[in-house]
């Protein structure tokens, strides 16, 4: 004999490939989101670490923040579509501790370069040779077009 799905069964079946779908959906979009993140913040670790000018329980401090921020976020995310208290408070530490990290990585590499005074002469200089390198490709255009 030849069995066949009844009606309620196939409705059942239906709801839980749905349900799967937005489950997936979200761990998709959850995963995502922490690859965006994770890999420059993992940089502006290395870098401020390598550079021995912040003290090491800082820098911890602040990849504990990121790390809970996007545990925080992920939580929120797999709660239900739309904002929510975790994902607000997951985005908002991590967008705290990129800020942070961002001017630990500056604040480190103008230690390392000299102090304040030794990278204004740098970036002046830098500044000069972009100058004159500008007018110069400037005149070339110019003589091109002619």
């Amino acid at each position: 004999t030849i069995r066949s799905v009844q009606p309620s069964s196939t409705h059942q079946l239906q709801n839980l490939a749905v349900t799967q779908d937005i489950r997936n959906l979200r761990a998709t979009r959850a995963h995502g989101n922490y690859i965006e993140n994770a890999p420059i913040f993992s940089l502006l670790l290395l870098v401020v670490d390598a550079m021995n000018v912040i003290p090491k329980t800082l820098v911890n401090g602040l990849g504990g923040l990121f790390f809970f921020g996007r545990i925080f976020h992920m939580m929120g995310m797999w709660a239900y579509e739309g904002s929510t208290v975790g994902r607000m408070v997951g985005a908002l530490a991590t967008l705290v501790s990129l800020g942070i990290g961002s001017g630990m990585t500056i604040y480190s590499a103008v230690q390392v370069l000299g102090g304040w005074s030794c990278v204004q002469v740098k970036f002046g200089v830098i500044a000069l040779i972009v100058l004159l390198g500008n007018c110069f490709a400037g005149i070339n255009v110019e003589k091109k077009k002619e």
